[in-house]
């Protein structure tokens, strides 16, 4: 299982506990290397990740909250692939996607903004990042959320209350204490090097 309360509720003989496989690249990621290529200047940065296609209606909204506070923060917007636009907004970046880059650039963010998939939600826990998760209706990640949430590992926004997220984003921008106690809860959800733990098992039943 992924979840630690899932080995517990579940009746089997042969139940174990492995997390989320992570690809190597955020365990090999080096911290100081990826400040310096995506940070600029002592802002703090905060990513912006609308999915694996990314997500209009938060790119809008990004670009909002960017008009609104781009003198506390630079933000960088992964928006989707054909959904970069033509905005000039000072500490503001559109990327449309990253291959093996978006290890470092979630590495050096102070802060992600995210669905709330499972692979993302198993590399933000790796690299122990505070996070602020706006789940996709209708595909189980409003259940991710709400676990996170009840583990205070993360922060939810409602898809339908992005109004919210100027407020989410600046209050942890304001409160470092918040930001390094997520950051430790988000750690603990899986357990690490997951893949590993996946081989020891499958091993043991071929042996």
């Amino acid at each position: 299982t992924a979840f630690k309360d899932t080995a517990k509720t579940e009746k089997h003989k042969n139940i174990y506990w492995v997390g989320n496989p992570v690809r190597n690249i955020f365990y090999n990621v080096d911290k100081n290397k990826a400040e310096k290529k995506w940070k600029v200047g002592d802002l703090p940065l905060v990513l912006v990740l609308g999915g694996g296609l990314g997500s209009e209606r938060i790119n809008r909204v990004c670009v909002k909250i960017t008009q609104s506070i781009n003198n506390r923060c630079q933000i960088i917007n992964i928006t989707g692939k054909n959904k970069a636009t033509i905005i000039n907004i000072k500490n503001y970046r559109q990327i449309e996607r990253l291959d093996e880059e978006i290890a470092e650039v979630m590495m050096a963010a102070d802060i992600v903004v995210s669905r709330a998939g499972l692979s993302t939600l198993g590399e933000l826990s790796v690299l122990g990042k505070p996070a602020i998760l706006i789940p996709l209706k209708g595909v189980g990640q409003d259940e991710n959320a709400l676990y996170f949430a009840n583990q205070d590992a993360a922060v939810v926004v409602n898809e339908n209350m992005l109004e919210n997220l100027e407020y989410q984003i600046c209050d942890l921008l304001d409160n470092r204490q918040k930001r390094s106690e997520l950051s430790e809860n988000i750690k603990k959800i899986f357990l690490p090097n997951s893949t590993q733990k996946f081989l020891e098992i499958i091993e043991s039943f071929l042996a």
